[in-house]
């Protein structure tokens, strides 16, 4: 049975050669093969590979209205690949029926979930699998888990590199999930997440250290990142969060009641996840940075028409700053009353504060 894992030039890679002039006629190349395999003229199917776009078709070299042409009349350059058969019919031609069946076979192309990038930082991808095109993403996963030792559900599929998106409908057919031949399928060990899950990365704020410098806020530990259904509900997801970090660190001792959970951009905490909500009210997309924010007391609720104010106290008397600290406040609050909010907070009389905003990033 022929090995349906190689490609028709894997199954070719140690072809006979025979050398001809470049300004000969196809009739001519086709008596040189007869001397040489003993294949009657008459008799010889010859075949070879015409590329349209991504996929191929086979031509037949000797046909009739190439016979007398010179060979590069009949596209045959230094190197072409032609396929040779005794047969009495291109009807019968087999080599035409494999070259029918390789155009709808693809060479997939994935790396090694354990392989580091190379030199300049670019991941080889070493590794391939021969599959039809109308095969389900599935059957591609199981035969790249199968050179790789691994099961479905020990590996993540992504379409063209580290960065890109996750495949995770593995009922299409690759042709149906845009994969063409010689496409590059980035693997990595973890979980894989379904079609309604998102991957989110979740790290823990921490308040910035006294030697940390002015402008920070916060401090980020990285924590895990786990695949949620968008309609995971906030406040689940908060006791989620917190048995998963109370087995990892026991000395935490967290409680969902007691954890503010926040969009991150970088070093700034942005939105609040609010206890009745879904995932899906806050524009979920595939790792998306979510912060654990740890609280001395319960949460705050942030209501509709409130935000959260990071403030920080200047001592003009030594240049120094105080640690940074939030305050829920009115959206809408007129400047005397946020500025009575502020006097009371840190119990500086009202008519002796003054306020200033950095428009910038701390």
């Amino acid at each position: 049975m022929a090995d349906e894992t190689k490609s028709l030039d894997e199954k070719t890679s140690n072809p006979n050669k025979v050398l001809v002039d470049k300004k000969e006629t196809v009739s001519h190349l086709l008596s040189l093969l007869e001397e040489k395999f003993g294949i009657p003229v008459q008799n010889q199917c010859i075949v070879k590979k015409s590329y349209m776009g991504m996929t191929t078709k086979p031509e037949f070299v000797n046909s009739p209205q190439n016979i007398n042409n010179s060979l590069s009349y009949a596209k045959i350059y230094e190197g072409s690949a032609i396929y040779l058969e005794n047969c009495d019919s291109i009807a019968h031609s087999k080599w035409a029926e494999q070259i029918e069946l390789e155009s709808k076979r693809y060479t997939i192309k994935f790396n090694h979930p354990d392989d580091q990038p190379n030199a300049i930082n670019q991941m080889d991808y070493s590794y391939s699998v021969v599959i039809d095109c109308n095969s389900t993403m599935l059957h591609l996963k199981e035969s790249i888990g199968e050179k790789l030792k691994l099961t479905v559900d020990e590996f993540v599929m992504k379409r063209g590199g580290k960065h890109c998106q996750e495949i995770k409908d593995l009922s299409l057919k690759v042709i149906q999930a845009n994969l063409v031949n010689n496409s590059v399928i980035y693997v990595e060990r973890g979980k894989p997440t379904k079609a309604n899950e998102y991957r989110v990365i979740f790290s823990i704020a921490t308040p910035a250290k006294e030697n940390d410098g002015d402008a920070t806020l916060n401090r980020f530990i990285d924590a895990f990142d786990i695949p949620l259904d968008a309609g995971t509900n906030v406040l689940d997801l908060k006791k989620q969060l917190c048995k998963k970090l109370n087995d990892m660190y026991p000395s935490m001792e967290l409680e969902a009641t007691k954890i503010r959970l926040r969009e991150k951009n970088t070093d700034r905490l942005l939105r609040v996840f609010k206890n009745n909500d879904s995932l899906r009210n806050y524009a979920m997309y595939e790792k998306k940075n979510v912060a654990i924010q740890i609280l001395e007391e319960d949460e705050e609720e942030v209501g509709q028409n409130q935000m959260i104010v990071v403030v920080k106290r200047w001592f003009p008397s030594t240049w120094e700053l105080s640690a940074a600290r939030e305050l829920v406040v009115k959206k809408n609050s007129p400047l005397e009353e946020f500025g009575q909010i502020l006097a009371d907070a840190y119990e500086i009389p009202y008519e002796n504060l003054e306020i200033s905003k950095n428009n910038s990033t701390w």
